[in-house]
């Protein structure tokens, strides 16, 4: 889905591409409810309480060839994540504070990796993978995590900024001076870009004008190449006469927010499924949009259930996503990326879309693939491994 569109400080909840009913569910503010990822069921708890939790869990850092776990202190703060070194003999690599908005974030439990009671905070800028030292403490981070998350989405305010006292300590190991809220030209810039795309002047699903963030969660992705307008002729194509009276303005209940987002992004139940083509059909009409770098088509496909990691079988079983980075289409990448393409899926040959990257010589898609836990060691039909220098 969409969320490459801005929103409003009073907008509802965004979607979560795929597996949006089982991992998330924005009517989930009740307590005593639960929701369900592959395999594991976890308790959700009342939105209205108020998380504080803190303690210490592994960050996995990714090199080229070698992967280490690192220790850290994390804490939620207001809507943040901050996490930070406690070691002092850390090298300067590793001696790195941050802070997360969780307003923009997912949460996902994950047992992709070579440890357990692992999760995954989705971030629009990268994925931080982080180990809890058993199973109670990792579901008890991932509810206070999604508790904090959904509970920014349906605040009335925008983001606030990192407390002061956090702020500081944050420039102070990382060695910056001055004030963190400086904001470059050229952010000014593609901000300004993004605000002037058609439809961007207004929130997207309530209407009200000079929207002050934009939501980024999983799925959500190039302000600068689909903006609302082309965002709700594909999530709103399609409004029934019984439910226009639904439809959500700036004053609108947080109950009626959560209806309306429930049933256009989670339930896609505005989305024009055209004749009800074969899903054949829908997956090779998307694979050609994607390939021909028409985003707007694709994610309309996309969001009548085309699958984002279909394998072309008059293409050598490429999915999109390979196909883009065979053609060093960085912009389409990050749309597969963003819907969660499986970044090592292979083709007829045995290669992974980190094979046509190397063997395209594009360093940016390779360090990009690499941030997203691409597999270096993967190898093709007839042996070979990739050779990254």
């Amino acid at each position: 889905m969409i969320k490459c569109e801005l929103r409003c400080s009073k907008n509802g909840l965004s979607h979560e591409q795929k597996s949006a009913v089982d991992i998330y569910n924005p009517l989930n503010a009740v307590s005593s409810s639960t929701v369900s990822s592959p395999g594991i069921t976890v308790p959700y708890h009342n939105t209205t309480e108020n998380p504080n939790k803190s303690g210490y869990l592994f960050e996995r850092k990714g090199g080229r060839v070698m992967q280490s776990w690192i220790r850290k202190y994390f804490s939620i703060e207001g809507e943040y994540l901050v996490c930070s070194m406690r070691n002092t003999k850390t090298s300067k690599d590793d001696d790195q504070s941050a802070s997360y908005n969780l307003r923009v974030c997912s949460i996902k439990l994950s047992d992709s990796y070579d440890r357990r009671f692992c999760f995954e905070l989705i971030s629009p800028q990268r994925i931080i993978v982080l180990q809890a030292e058993n199973e109670k403490d990792m579901h008890e981070w991932v509810n206070s995590l999604r508790m904090v998350n959904q509970k920014a989405l349906n605040s009335d305010k925008a983001p606030p900024p990192l407390p002061s006292l956090h702020r500081r300590v944050i420039i102070k190991l990382n060695g910056f001076s001055g004030s963190s809220g400086t904001v470059s030209d050229s952010d000014k810039e593609l901000l300004k870009m993004v605000r002037e795309k058609p439809g961007n002047d207004k929130c997207a699903d309530c209407q009200a004008r000079e929207p002050e963030w934009a939501s980024t969660n999983l799925g959500v992705i190039v302000m600068l190449e689909l903006g609302n307008t082309i965002g709700n002729s594909i999530f709103e194509e399609h409004v029934p006469s019984d439910m226009e009276t639904f439809r959500i303005n700036p004053n609108s209940s947080p109950i009626e927010r959560d209806l309306w987002i429930t049933e256009k992004y989670v339930k896609r139940s505005f989305v024009a499924h055209k004749d009800d083509k074969a899903q054949e059909t829908v997956n090779q009409t998307f694979w050609d949009a994607i390939t021909e770098g028409n985003l707007a088509e694709g994610l309309r496909y996309l969001a009548r259930g085309a699958n984002v990691d279909y394998r072309n079988p008059n293409e050598h079983l490429q999915t999109p996503l390979h196909r883009s980075v065979q053609l060093g289409n960085e912009v389409s990448v990050e749309f597969l990326l963003q819907w969660s393409s499986n970044v090592n899926e292979i083709d007829e040959n045995g290669w992974t879309n980190l094979h046509y990257a190397a063997n395209s010589n594009n360093v940016r898609l390779v360090l990009g693939l690499l941030k997203r836990h691409a597999k270096a060691d993967i190898k093709d039909e007839s042996g070979k491994v990739i050779e990254i220098f």
